[in-house]
């Protein structure tokens, strides 16, 4: 957002209104700039001044002084001074005092109308000034605003300023941030910036008390710094100060300081308060003090304690003193049973934190169960409560619990978990470990280790063993037996499981076809990625490719399609699927049976550059041999043809020919020296086109070595897309 200073123009009485003209001033990588401008106030009327960031003006009688910054060079004018034009031809003089960085060139554009609007550049953030524990008073050395520390106010130091707000730094020092908060706000903001460019612009500006920090806590005996400075120019009038009781002010202003640092010390009867300080015309400015009572703090080390009938229970506690507190602190119980009482201590003498332990006395009478207690902490006016538990345990035993109740995971595999054991009333020895079902009855899985010794010092380690068990749901219970005490928790175990069929195919050479692949799922839902494995799988013409439908696939059908090259050799062909998921691997052979193709010419689509088509023209379902090869090609209308020789033409010679446009046919001829023999790449044709359509082969007439013909052969089609 710009910032500018906008003097109110004179009414005139004119009936013409005077033009509105603007100064432009611009440099490559200017940051910051500094300018006066002096003209006739009878030929000029100044109007205002404006940049793309911030920019401030001071404009007295025949003479402007403006100033403009911004984080990072602006694409077009960083200072605009805009005139109304009160007699043609009027411009101002301007002379740039200062640039940043220094000694940069600015170009100066005077022009009809107002400046065009750019891009501006707003503030990202807002920056928190000091707080107590960073003022320090070597700061008011220098006047408030001098960011770089050079002594004086700068263009430079609006520049840095610039830089804080647009977050171009990003760590200012306390010392930069005390210097931008020119406002008493506790916080750097574009306010900041704009008394920061008054101060560079208005050298008689007037002279206006700052203060920080703004807000104090002091506990008895804490000290801090308070710093008074001068967001104007002129000489700050004698200050003074008022603060609440149980505060001792001291003047610590450096030597010759452009400002004023009174140290603060808290006295034990600090109350709390405001510190107003006054300098005269230059306005008042206050702090607060926050002066918190002394006290303590009460915490347990643990919720609950226990123990047994006539046992002790002992219960680890702390207390810390806040805020220089120092005293007797008595220590009771509240809600206890009868029979229940505090041992020791009774009492703490507290002049720093404490850490220490209760012992509860419990008399044989009290029974079993769990009391809430409370811990009274008390020292004068100042007490702290804190509940906890007391468990009275029965006669010595052991408890457990597991970190899971579920576990699911894929059959013949292993599942561990956690026991965690607690024993009560002196408890000690073997614990024997197990599975059962909910009646007690063996299960298929086992539990390993077969016992543990309590009490234990950390968890206890358990491995469920699936074994050969089924996929299904076993509701089951872990027990734990330590002489006549028995203990269990409830564990329930999925173990699931798939399985993958396909059943046996035949398809004809040249031709697809799909195989339904089954996967059985018990138990289990998740991703299932499949792939097939085979020696007369690949891409030539005399392989087989296949594609899954879906892959990985959460369903319990998926179907395989299988295209057949037209030169895979009749016969039975084993295909491996695989199928992974859950960490199971599952597998199936089935037989792909291939068939031979009747005896034709077919076309295949052999792959595509734009608008040309390569076409491999087969001959399949013959293996009987000839020497030439007369045939037609059918292409859409618009097509043209080019044909060469195939793989078992390779040395024939090959011509081919239009014979009519519409339809639009060929003929291709091939002779050869010595005979060939299918299955095999007759011919490669290249056909070029737009639109698409269907290529078709035809009028098939094969010549045999005894130079017989054999027009038993059929064609083929084949589909160009667009």
């Amino acid at each position: 957002m710009a910032l500018g200073l906008l003097l109110g123009a004179c009414s005139q009485p004119a009936s013409r209104s005077p033009e509105t003209w603007t100064l432009a001033l611009q440099g490559n990588g200017v940051r910051g700039v500094l300018v006066e401008a002096t003209f006739d106030p009878a030929a000029l009327r100044y109007v205002g001044a404006e940049g793309p960031y911030a920019a401030e003006a001071f404009a007295e009688a025949g003479k402007v002084r403006a100033a403009a910054v911004a984080p990072n060079a602006p694409s077009g004018p960083i200072l605009a001074l805009t005139f109304e034009v009160l007699r043609p031809g009027a411009r101002p003089e301007v002379r740039v005092v200062e640039t940043y960085p220094e000694g940069q060139t600015v170009r100066q554009t005077w022009g009809r109308g107002t400046l065009q609007s750019q891009t501006l550049v707003l503030p990202e953030s807002v920056v928190q000034g000091i707080d107590q524990a960073e003022a320090d008073p070597s700061f008011v050395r220098n006047p408030l605003g001098d960011l770089n520390g050079s002594g004086a106010v700068s263009l430079a130091d609006g520049v840095l300023l610039a830089d804080i707000l647009a977050g171009n730094l990003t760590s200012p020092t306390p010392y930069q941030r005390y210097h931008g908060d020119l406002n008493s706000s506790g916080t750097l903001t574009g306010q900041d910036l704009a008394l920061l460019l008054r101060k560079i612009v208005n050298p008689g500006l007037e002279p206006n008390l700052e203060l920080a920090p703004q807000d104090f806590t002091l506990s008895p005996g804490a000290s801090a710094y308070l710093l008074l400075n001068n967001s104007g120019n002129g000489t700050l009038p004698t200050v003074s100060c008022t603060h609440p009781q149980g505060i001792a002010l001291t003047d610590e202003t450096p030597q010759g300081a452009a400002g004023k640092a009174y140290r603060l010390q808290a006295q034990s009867n600090t109350l709390e308060g405001s510190i107003q300080c006054q300098a005269g015309a230059a306005g008042t400015r206050t702090a607060r003090v926050h002066a918190p009572y002394p006290s303590f703090t009460l915490d347990l080390a643990a919720p609950s304690t226990s123990t047994t009938p006539g046992g002790t229970a002992t219960l680890g506690f702390s207390l810390t003193p806040v805020n220089g507190f120092t005293g007797t602190v008595s220590l009771s119980l509240l809600d206890a049973p009868s029979g229940v009482s505090l041992q020791s201590p009774s009492t703490v003498n507290l002049s720093g934190p404490f850490s220490g332990t209760l012992t509860l006395s419990v008399g044989s009478g009290v029974s079993p169960g769990t009391y809430t207690l409370r811990l009274r902490a008390e020292s004068g006016s100042n007490s702290q409560e804190k509940p906890f538990a007391l468990v009275v345990q029965e006669s010595p035993g052991f408890d457990f619990y597991l970190d899971q109740n579920a576990l699911t995971l894929p059959v013949e595999r292993t599942a561990n978990l956690q026991a965690f054991f607690s024993t009560y009333g002196g408890f000690s020895g073997s614990v024997s470990l197990g599975l059962t079902d909910t009646n007690g009855n063996p299960t298929p899985l086992t539990l390993s280790p077969a016992s543990a010794t309590l009490p234990a010092s950390s968890p206890v380690a358990l491995t469920v063993q699936v074994g050969s068990a089924p996929a299904g749901v076993y509701n089951l219970q872990v027990r734990a037996t330590g002489g006549s005490l028995s203990r269990s928790q409830p564990l329930s175990v999925t173990l699931y499981d798939f399985t993958v069929s396909a059943s046996d195919i035949a398809i004809t050479q040249g031709a697809s076809d799909t195989v339904n692949i089954t996967l059985n799922r018990t138990h289990f839902s998740g991703p299932v990625s499949l792939s097939l494995s085979g020696t007369i799988l690949g891409n030539g013409s005399n392989q087989v490719t296949y594609a899954f439908a879906e892959n990985p696939t959460t369903n319990g059908n998926v179907a395989l399609v299988l295209n057949v090259g037209p030169n895979v050799p009749p016969g039975n062909y084993t295909l491996t699927l695989q199928a992974t998921g859950g960490g199971l691997a599952r597998s199936q052979a089935f037989t792909l049976t291939v068939n031979a193709a009747p005896k034709a010419l077919q076309p295949t689509l052999l792959g595509r550059t734009g608008n040309t088509y390569s076409v491999g023209v087969n001959l399949v379902g013959t293996t009987d041999a000839y020497r030439a090869a007369l045939f037609s090609v059918t292409l859409p209308a618009g097509f043209s043809l080019s044909a060469g020789t195939g793989a078992l033409t390779s040395g024939c010679t090959l011509d081919f020919v239009q014979v009519s446009t519409s339809p639009n046919q060929w003929n291709v001829a091939l002779v050869c020296n010595s005979s060939f023999t299918g299955p095999g790449q007759l011919a490669v044709l290249t056909v070029t086109g737009t639109g698409g359509g269907t290529l078709s082969v035809g009028n098939v007439a094969l010549t045999k070595p005894d130079y017989t013909e054999d027009t038993s052969v059929s064609g083929g089609s084949l589909t160009l897309t667009p």
